[in-house]
């Protein structure tokens, strides 16, 4: 089990049933409802289904700048100086909670409450087999 904090002062989060985070792998689509916003050192939305002790979890979350920018950026991982990453989680596909290895994510849209945009990128599983995540979308609130 991994837990992940960034600073004492972290926001609560906001989620709400209108905001997702939505991808492909392999000719599978994933949704996941419901997303969470929460602020440290980075604006993150983090989108996660299914119970976190069985084989049918899953979870995806998105980093950027606190105060992002529309416009496309290249996903460093996490021992890479970047601003915009992802990162996955799944037990089907033998990834414990990792770091993209490479891709991108677009911001599209900055609206009052909600931020939007797309991503792709790849992941490396436990067992070194290469996970590509395609046809990414989201939308977050913005949280200040």
């Amino acid at each position: 089990m991994t837990f992940l904090s960034c600073s004492e002062d972290d926001s609560n989060g906001t989620s709400s049933s209108d905001t997702f985070i939505r991808f492909s792998i392999d000719g599978t689509d994933y949704a996941l409802n419901d997303v969470v916003s929460a602020t440290s050192l980075s604006l993150t939305l983090t989108g996660a289904k299914g119970d976190i002790d069985s084989n049918e979890f899953i979870s995806l979350g998105i980093f950027m700048p606190l105060v992002p920018v529309e416009g496309t950026y290249d996903v460093t991982d996490f021992f890479t100086e970047g601003d915009h990453k992802f990162t996955f989680n799944s037990e089907a596909l033998d990834v414990d909670f990792t770091f993209a290895d490479s891709g991108t994510i677009t911001i599209s849209a900055i609206g009052e409450e909600y931020i939007e945009g797309t991503f792709s990128g790849v992941v490396t599983s436990n067992s070194d087999e290469a996970i590509t995540i395609s046809n990414g979308s989201f939308r977050g609130f913005i949280v200040e």
